[in-house]
């Protein structure tokens, strides 16, 4: 061996890569394969979230209308009388009516039933007197709903001469009342009258 062989070391070759470049290679690699895990988990649960579940509020129905018989008076007997049917709407936009009012067809006879003032040129829908099962009855409806007091309908009838002691006008449970954005009837209650006998 000569002294230059001696003095001059060897150099590296292509197939064996200094031990600290293979060590920070390979420390490269390994952050930049977690940073892809990192990223790629990221993603999944965002574009895999769970949707949104929106439950429907069914809202109950307003019942805020009341109807009644206005103030009744005694009656003789074998005379034509007229009793008032009142509505107050309260918070209802009312838009139409069904009256079922039930009488004794012993007691009053040439019944009949007619729409009030409470809607302006109403559209009557229905109009009947059961003179068998002593049952008035009147649907209307109009074209401007409204809210407020009044007098929805007037039942006309004549008393009969057998008189004898107080009668009752009733509302029939199949009465109703239509009012905008409600799907039920608005009835929140309804008063009978009970009508004395004058001597």
């Amino acid at each position: 061996m000569t002294d230059r062989e001696a003095v001059e070391p060897s150099e590296p070759t292509l197939d064996t890569p200094p031990v600290g470049n293979v060590s920070s290679r390979r420390a490269i690699i390994i952050l930049i394969v977690s940073a892809l895990f990192i990223t790629g988990a990221g993603l999944y649960r965002v574009n895999h979230k769970k949707p949104n579940v929106v439950k429907k509020i069914t809202s109950e129905t307003l019942k805020d209308t009341e109807l009644f018989f206005g103030l009744v008076e005694s009656v003789r007997r074998e005379s034509r009388v007229s009793f008032p049917i009142h509505i107050q709407t309260g918070a209802n936009t009312v838009s139409a009516v069904e009256l079922h009012i039930r009488y004794d067809p012993k007691l009053l006879n040439n019944v009949t039933i007619e729409p009030g003032r409470f809607f302006q040129n109403p559209t009557v829908l229905a109009q009947s007197v059961n003179s068998d099962t002593g049952v008035a009855l009147l649907i209307i409806g109009t074209l401007s709903p409204r809210r407020g007091d009044g007098v929805i309908a007037i039942f006309h009838a004549t008393t009969a001469a057998t008189l004898s002691s107080a009668m009752t006008l009733s509302f029939d449970p199949a009465t109703q009342v239509a009012a905008l954005g409600e799907n039920e009837t608005v009835v929140k209650s309804t008063t009978d009258a009970t009508i004395p006998i004058a001597p």
